[in-house]
């Protein structure tokens, strides 16, 4: 079971973006994910093993 919702803000140290759409699941996972709905409205996103860099 999942609901699907809009998050007004969602904020990554200094990195805010507004009207995320996400989904609220019930059961839950053991980690949050971040999804394209936020990171796609980014300028740039870097990843590695143990550092993310997102840009605006």
């Amino acid at each position: 079971m999942a609901a699907p919702i809009t998050l007004s803000i969602v904020s990554v140290g200094n990195v805010s973006v507004r009207d995320v759409r996400a989904v609220v699941i019930a059961e839950g996972l053991p980690h949050s994910l971040l999804g394209m709905s936020y990171l796609g409205q980014l300028q740039t996103v870097e990843a590695s093993r143990d550092l993310l860099i997102l840009r605006q």
